[in-house]
């Protein structure tokens, strides 16, 4: 029987170690439908406290260095602190494209970004991903005054505000929020398709898969909502 040095033996399986099983970005192109599969059992693992916690080791780091990302989505979300994509969706370094901005609306910077997202790096699937309980909304909700830069910001809120409350009468207080919250997917979705020639043509000839979803920040589930027609 040979006898191997433990040096040799590891630079055997180091080309296997490099890229890990769950290295989904980086093995092979995904579908749409593949990607939305793959975050939504990622999200019903961290919900029910089964997270693997995956592509997050130094490994993998280096595995992006070499090999350039190739993210499963591009996800336009929330800046809360208690929404963080990569935590939530159970996935690691390099698996998705995320842009964040409070409120998860839709201006130019983010369209830009999220045009990075769907035609450099060639995601398929664009996730627009609200939470419960966000701050930004409730405060156009209660019509709460504003200074600053934030003025600018919450005009791209209102319009799902007044949208909710004209669609949904009988609502009030918290309760107008979380449909202002849905609302407010929708209208950012919206705006996208409005703001960015790109994101509309895939859309339209079925390259890119647009779907909005709210995060539940109490249970961990991320409630999926209606997929856009292309």
């Amino acid at each position: 029987m040979k006898y191997y040095a433990p040096w040799l033996l590891l630079s055997l399986l180091l080309p296997v170690l490099v890229v890990p099983s769950a290295c989904y970005g980086q093995t092979s192109k995904v579908t749409a439908d593949e990607a939305l599969k793959i975050l939504k059992d990622g999200n019903m693992r961290f919900a029910g406290g089964e997270a693997t916690w995956p592509n997050q080791d130094s490994l993998r780091r280096k595995a992006v260095q070499s090999q350039g990302q190739r993210p499963l989505a591009t996800v336009l979300g929330c800046s809360d602190s208690r929404v963080a994509p990569e935590l939530l969706f159970d996935v690691g370094i390099g698996d998705i494209f995320v842009v964040r901005v409070a409120g998860n609306v839709a201006g130019i910077f983010e369209a830009a970004s999220v045009e990075y997202g769907v035609t450099t790096l060639g995601t398929p699937l664009l996730i627009v991903l609200g939470h419960t309980r966000c701050g930004t909304v409730g405060e156009v909700c209660r019509n709460d005054e504003v200074h600053g830069n934030m003025l600018a910001l919450v005009e791209n809120i209102r319009a799902a505000v007044i949208r909710a409350g004209t669609d949904h009468p009988e609502l009030s207080g918290n309760d107008l929020v979380e449909e202002a919250i849905r609302a407010n997917v929708r209208q950012s979705i919206q705006d996208l398709l409005r703001m960015s020639e790109p994101v509309r043509k895939m859309s339209k000839a079925g390259t890119l898969k647009i779907i909005g979803a709210v995060y539940d920040t109490e249970s961990g589930r991320v409630q999926w909502m209606e997929t856009v027609p292309h």
